[in-house]
Formats: structure tokens, sequence, C-alpha cells
């Protein structure tokens, strides 16, 4: 029996851990005790040590090194009770459930043993031992066999808390979804939020309890430390980060009068000191009332942010028109320029600049102004057939897709609670509740390619990338409408250029008689003939090289690579895009037929046009699978 009280120490080893409610308490290293007995390698099979001989195990012995054939033997010839323990009150389904050996596990179920025997040290049941070791499949296999993991052990902690303590996210989604409390206190008022908080330095369980609603502002019954207090003690920096974004109160006190700020500063953390004195501003601002109430007025923040850089940009014009000298122009422009910061300073406030519509307003602001310079200007130099055709057809080009891309549905993934705990239940009894296909956040199965946007702070099907441009990201039912806005946009910058060399020649004759250098000649002889027209046609050069570059990046990586922006910034990190060794996306048709099906050209017929519904599409290939749902075009 030297190898059961070896491995039953080991077992109390791994139940140890640092308890932050007990003052006597010493940290101790999480060892896994699949160090002593290896778990399932491969799902639905159990390995055996074969150079060791099992005809003398014993039922518990058995179980942990997943000799199936010999517990059978024991339990059929009436050698062993699958109900019987040790004098720890340990049981053989206590071994197989740690070891998660879940063939044999099933058998001792199917066999009578008792799935909620309490043993060990810490009185743990099978699946508080499953849990502890991140067996999800065993996990499941006991609930679907009646185990309770509300059952608490001696220290008071139940599944759902030891899930959160020891970093298995996937459990916890589980145990969630099959209707466990996400608020559940141990004996000492701790919350799984709280432990995660406090013991997992990473993105996720934290963002899995916040999404799915746990109390931001609990405090414990010992330290009265909320989440936030937690967090800090450890300096865990990811769940500080997005407790303070999910809107925690940044103010409660625990016992020693200690506030989440006080916390940062007595650990000397500036990441956190940075973090809660912003956030502590944005909550209560100082300063002049009417400032104070524009700054925490969000809508009436984005109405000045999209108006004003269209007053903005056509000051900028009148100032180097009107000037009545440069001198006057550079002070009128310092002028601006000081009073669009302290504009940009109060709005700008409580948001960031990708997520304010100041660079949609932008946009807007030189497409305005230049729709408003060629009729003003330029009509009279530029109403040949030609430039008007070009001129109406980019105009409707770049009106019909600005409408499809900015107020169209991307794809956003969207289900309803209900739906989402079944997809949650789904992944884990088939052994796929993992981050490539589950989105803690949304709570949501995620399809292929799909990604979720943390600005829109949803997932979105086919994502390519979120675009501050026009306010919106750029997915499966509106990326092709914004390769041909961007298009359009290219031959529109273009034609502006092009009008304002026309407008130059016919109004000006010191620019069309000049005979001096290139240089001088269609800069400074451009300029003196006009100020605002020249300034909007160095944006228009400016948005035809930087968006024409865009447009070729977008145009090879979806018709040449057959991936999204998001696929080839990301694809050494799937194992679906490798192929042979090599980096390759298995979604590509080849050069025409991605061209085919990404703008839906059948050619008049010529070819037959499917779309995948990628909302819906769960397998990395373009085979059409049962569940797959395809629209003739």
């Amino acid at each position: 029996m030297e190898e059961m009280k070896e491995s039953t120490s080991l077992t109390q080893a791994n139940a140890t851990f640092q308890n932050p409610n007990n003052n006597n308490a010493k940290p101790a290293a999480v060892e896994s005790v699949n160090n002593q007995f290896e778990g399932d390698p491969v799902p639905g099979k159990q390995r055996q040590n074969k150079t060791l001989d099992y005809s003398e195990f014993d039922l518990a012995q058995a179980a942990q090194h997943g000799a199936f054939e010999r517990c059978v033997q024991l339990v059929d010839e009436a050698q062993a009770d699958v109900c019987q323990t040790d004098a720890e009150g340990i049981t053989a389904l206590h071994w197989a459930a740690i070891n998660n050996r879940l063939e044999i596990a099933e058998f001792f179920v199917l066999r009578g043993a008792d799935i909620n025997a309490q043993g060990g040290l810490l009185k743990g049941t099978p699946i508080n031992w499953a849990t502890r070791q991140g067996h999800l499949k065993m996990v499941v296999l006991l609930m679907r066999h009646g185990a309770d993991p509300s059952i608490k052990d001696t220290e008071g902690y139940a599944c759902l808390h030891l899930a959160c303590q020891f970093h298995h996210t996937n459990i916890a989604a589980y145990l969630i979804a099959k209707g466990e409390e996400i608020d559940m206190m141990d004996d000492n008022g701790m919350t799984p939020l709280m432990w995660a908080s406090y013991k997992c330095h990473g993105i996720d369980p934290v963002r899995l309890l916040i999404s799915c609603g746990a109390a931001l502002n609990f405090q414990d019954n010992v330290h009265l430390n909320s989440a936030i207090h937690w967090a800090l003690t450890s300096n865990n920096g990811s769940a500080i980060s997005q407790l303070c974004n999910a809107g925690c109160t940044l103010d409660l006190v625990n016992a020693k009068k200690e506030t989440p700020l006080d916390i940062a500063v007595a650990k000397k953390n500036n990441f956190a000191i940075k973090k809660i004195e912003g956030k502590l501003k944005k909550q209560k601002p100082s300063g002049n009332r009417i400032i104070v109430w524009m700054t925490l007025n969000k809508e009436l923040g984005n109405k000045v942010m999209f108006i004003y850089p269209i007053m903005a940009f056509g000051g900028i014009g009148l100032c180097l028109q009107y000037g009545s000298s440069l001198l006057w122009s550079m002070l009128y422009l310092i002028l601006l320029w000081i009073v669009s910061a302290q504009v940009l300073k109060i709005f700008l406030r409580n948001t960031t600049l990708i997520e304010s519509p100041i660079m949609a307003s932008w946009y807007t602001a030189t497409k305005s102004w230049m729709y408003f310079t060629w009729i003003y200007l330029f009509w009279p130099f530029v109403t040949d057939l030609p430039t008007l055709l070009v001129f109406v057809i980019s105009t409707t080009g770049i009106m019909y897709n600005f409408y499809r891309v900015v107020f169209s549905d991307p794809g956003y993934l969207v289900a309803s609670l209900e739906q989402k705990k079944k997809a949650i239940i789904y992944l884990a009894e088939h052994d796929e509740l993992t981050v490539d296909t589950f989105c803690s956040t949304c709570l949501l199965r995620k399809p292929a390619r799909s990604k979720h946007c943390s600005i829109c702070n949803k997932c979105v099907a086919a994502m390519d990338h979120h675009c501050p441009w026009i306010l919106n990201c750029v997915g499966a039912k509106n990326h092709k409408y914004f390769v041909q806005f961007l298009f359009f946009l290219v031959v529109l910058n273009f034609l502006y250029a092009f009008g304002a060399r026309r407008y130059y020649n016919g109004a000006c004759p010191a620019y069309s008689n000049n005979d001096s250098g290139w240089l001088y000649h269609w800069i400074v002889i451009a300029f003196k003939c006009s100020p605002w027209a020249f300034w909007l046609e160095l944006n228009s050069w400016f948005h035809c090289c930087w968006i024409g570059m865009l447009f070729v990046c977008q145009f090879y990586q979806m018709i040449i690579l057959g991936m999204t922006t998001n696929e080839r910034m990301n694809s050494y990190r799937y194992k679906h895009f490798y192929k042979n060794g090599k980096i390759a996306s298995p979604f590509s048709r080849g050069i025409i037929g991605n061209f085919i099906q990404f703008f839906e050209c059948s050619c008049c017929g010529l070819f037959q046009i499917y779309r995948i519904d990628w909302s819906n599409k769960y397998q990395h290939n373009l085979i059409p699978e049962e569940n797959d749902i395809y629209w003739e075009v």
C-alpha cells in the first residue's frame, strides 16, 4: 500500500494552495497529480503501462493506472465493491476521476458507485477532484450521471470556485451553462469572480464571468475585499483592466479601510494607478459645471466630434484662402489648432480616437468640400462628356457602397441566452469547448473565420477588420461593398486632382503661361492661384495614395490569397492554415474562383455562384456540410 499512500499525499498537495482568507496558510505549488498518474491521452481510450503487472492490483490501483479489464474482473467476480472506501473515505471513483479514466469511471457509476461520495482530507467529491485537474470530459460524464457540482469540500469550495481558482475556463463555462449560481459564495464569502481575479493572470475566466453577469462589487466576509481589491492584491493586470472597463465601483473600502487606489499605491503598481485614476476622473470629473456636463454627455460628444472636423477642415482652407499674407494665414491656423485641441480635450475624455466618429468625420469633410469645390469652382472647366461620365459613375458607386458598408450589418453573430447555454453544453459534451471554438465575451460558438471585435464588442462572421473611417466592422455581409467603395474613392480622388489642374489652366493665366520648373509650377503657382483648391488637392493626392494601397492590399488578400486581413495577420496561429508545412488558405478557390465568388459575378450566367453563410459554417473548408446554408445567386 506504499504506492497508495504516496498518491494520496500527492492528491492532498494538489488540493492545497494559498488561501487569502487563511492568515496561517503558506504558498504551495499546485502540482498536477497527472505527473504521478498519466491522464487519458486519447479521448475514449485508456493508456496502460505495459511494464506493470495489474493482476495483483486492488480496485483503487487499477482505477489509477487505467487497468479497465482488471476493474471489470474485480467487480464482476465480487472481489471488490465499487462503493468501498479507504480510511480517508476515498473511493475508486475518486481515483478514476482525478486521473481522467473515462471508461472506468462510467463503469463504476453504472455498477452503483456513489457519485457524490466525499473523501480525502478535504472531503471532496469525484467531480471536485476532476475539476481541480481540469478534466472537462470527466466533469461532463459525472454530471450526465447525476453528480452535484454544488457540493462543497471542507474548505467551502464548490466546483465553480475550483474551476476559477485553477484557471479552467471551459469547465466554468460548462457549469454556468448547466445552471450553477454564478455568484455562489464559499464559506468565506468569496465568489468565483473574486477567486478568478486573485488567482488567474489572464483574460479568462474573468472575462467569462463578467460576460455572464457576475456581480462586480460583492465583498467577502473576512477582508471585505471586492473583486478589484483581490485583483490588485495579486497585481493581476488583466483582471484590473477588465473590472475597471466593466464599471466596477472604485471607492469601496475593505476591512483595512483601503480603496482600490490605496492598494495600487501600496503595491507601486503604476499601471493600476493610472487606470484607476483615469476611471475616477471620468466618473467624477472636476472643473466647470458646463464643461463637466459636456464631457459626460456621450451623445453630445459624438455629434460634436462628427461636426467639428468638417468645420475645421473648411476652416483650414479659409485661413489659407483669405489670409492677407502667409504670416496671417499661419496665425489663423495656430488659433484654429488651439481651439481644436481644447475641443478634443473635452469631448474625447470619455472615449478613444478609434471609438469616436472623428476619423469618419474627416473622411466626410474631405469628400463634402471636394464636391462643393467641384461644383462651385471647377464646373465650367469639367463639363466634357468623358469627365462627366467618370464623375457620375464614381459618385454613384461611392454613395451606394458607402451606404451598404456603413449602415448594413457586417455579419454580427447573435443568439438568445438559451441558445448560448445550449452551444456551451454542446461544445463541452463534444470536447470542443476551447478558445478556438468559443468566445467567452459573447458566449457564442465561433463559426469558421469569425472573430470578436473589441471595439464593437461583438463577434463578426468572416471578419476582416474594424474600420474607424466607416464606424463599422468589415465582415461577411459588407466586405464586397467595402472593396468596391475603396475603388470608387480612388477614382474620385484622382478625378478631383485632374479637375484641379483643369481649373488652374483655365482660371489662372499665371499657371497656364508659366515656364518655370515643374515643382515650382505644380506647387507654388497652383497655391497662389487658389489656396483653397490646392489644400483640397493635397488631400485628394494623400487619400488617393493610402486608399489605393489599401485597395490593392484588400484585393490581393481576398482574390489572390483567399484570406481576410485577420486571417493573414494571424495565419501562423491557425492550424487549418498550414498545408504541407506552408501557410495557405483552406477557403481559397483559386484566383478566378475567388474573384467570382467574392464579387458574386456570374458573367451573365456563365458561372454558378454559391454564397456560404459564414455565420453558420463551422468546418474550416469549402466542402458542403449537412448543416451549412447556401444561397444560389
